[in-house]
């Protein structure tokens, strides 16, 4: 495993980022690749029936960055929790979201991001495939339901409509489109 911070070539300097950070371009690029995958993924898996998916796809704006967040915090093996992004050039290597890295913008986002991941982390996988379904406004499978899931949606969404409001993290249609062609 590499260490957290490692961003070799990657590091950028410039005026949206400064040696180390890496840049505000960077990380929504990043996400929104990320968030491609995350819903093929999530789709391919099954970990989400053809319902919810559908639902995020059409609250992509809150439920999907909720998705990928949610999806990030489950692949995250660092301690404080990183997210390992999506490069910009296909098979580039990943870049690393860290501590260390995040662009000034989005510290308090990846902070509240960062306070959910043990939480993900320690769910049964039916209370996982639950805060799925939260996530995308649907009702929890599993009766009586821990009420972490409702604080750890609320926390996925809201740090989803901050990031949406701000116009920094915006999906294409068409990767929709790809998503759900057989």
């Amino acid at each position: 495993m590499s260490h957290p911070d490692t961003l070799t070539d990657h590091r950028t300097t410039g005026t949206t980022g400064t040696i180390g950070t890496l840049t505000v371009e960077q990380v929504i690029d990043g996400f929104h690749q990320f968030l491609q995958y995350s819903l093929a993924q999530a789709k391919f898996e099954k970990i989400i029936d053809e319902e919810t998916l559908a639902s995020a796809e059409t609250d992509v704006m809150i439920s999907g960055p909720a998705l990928c967040l949610y999806f990030a915090a489950l692949r995250s093996n660092t301690t404080p929790p990183s997210c390992p992004i999506p490069g910009s050039a296909y098979g580039s290597t990943p870049l690393i979201l860290s501590d260390k890295t995040c662009p000034p913008l989005f510290v308090p986002y990846f902070k509240v991001w960062q306070n959910t991941v043990p939480a993900i982390q320690a769910l049964h996988p039916a209370y996982r495939h639950d805060l799925a379904r939260v996530i995308c406004a649907k009702e929890p499978l599993t009766s009586p339901t821990p009420p972490q899931i409702h604080r750890i949606s609320t926390d996925l969404r809201s740090v989803a409509i901050e990031i949406s409001q701000r116009r920094t993290f915006q999906v294409n249609p068409s990767c929709l489109l790809m998503i759900n062609s057989p």
